[in-house]
């Protein structure tokens, strides 16, 4: 992929603990040491494909100590925060990340400008990302990486994994924009509602449902996985051999 893109942060510094499932990673502090951190990696990234960053907050937060880390930084960043309306009840918090997703296409000068933008989780980073870009096509409609489901779990086959996506962004305004209000009485997470959503589109340009690619996180995620951990670490080197050997083999 040629093309350049905006990077889109998405960020809850205060979260809210009504949220399906156990939030263990919920202190504002680490959050914001967590978000900083991203966000130098992103803004400080040598691709040139990447023209800015956008970091969308949801609770309100104040941000400038964020702002104070921007400012060594030799990539623009754009910041915007503001007060998400509550999580329906027996709705996962991939709520609130659509709906942070939503406000930043709608309000972000970057994003308007910009003809792709790579949504990821904000307190994570991608070292591999470069790899990735270069493995995607140039006139995609975007990159959502998906997994088969588990044991257990019920319809669709697929899970959208939605740390790391790519969008056009005019696709995204007029194909997902707004789909967060069909989660409640549908599902309870966005990756069962991404997979549904994009499996059921037919279009005239590609859209990738698997990366070529191998691009873990590094990190700490919501539920307290350690992405880094050998465990982790050995999970992503044979998901690396499947993209590679086994395509068709979705873990």
């Amino acid at each position: 992929m040629r093309n350049r893109c905006s990077v889109l942060l998405t960020a809850t510094v205060h979260p809210n603990r009504s949220y399906v499932g156990t939030l263990v990673r919920d202190d504002p502090g680490v959050r914001l040491h967590e978000y900083a951190t991203a966000l130098r990696f992103w803004a400080s990234f040598p691709d040139d494909r990447i023209e800015s960053v956008v970091f969308c907050e949801n609770s309100s937060a104040d941000l400038s100590p964020l702002v104070r880390a921007a400012e060594a930084c030799p990539r623009p960043v754009e910041f915007l925060t503001f007060q998400d309306a509550p999580t329906p009840p027996h709705v996962h918090y991939g709520f609130g990340e659509l709906g942070i997703v939503d406000h930043a296409v709608e309000s972000s000068r970057s994003l308007k400008a910009s003809g792709y933008f790579l949504k990821g989780t904000g307190r994570l980073v991608f070292p591999g990302i470069k790899r990735l870009l270069d493995a995607l096509p140039d006139d995609l409609l975007g990159a959502v990486d998906h997994r088969w489901r588990y044991r257990g779990e019920s319809d669709p086959p697929t899970r959208a994994r939605t740390q790391l996506m790519l969008f056009d962004t005019d696709f995204y305004r007029s194909h997902l924009l707004g789909c967060r209000r069909e989660m409640p009485g549908f599902c309870t997470h966005i990756e069962v509602l991404l997979a549904h959503k994009l499996a059921a589109g037919r279009y005239d340009r590609p859209f990738v449902r698997r990366f070529p690619v191998e691009c873990s996180p590094s990190g700490v995620g919501g539920h307290g996985k350690q992405y880094d951990s050998l465990a982790e670490r050995t999970k992503s080197r044979i998901r690396g051999f499947a993209r590679r050997w086994l395509p068709g083999l979705w873990i």
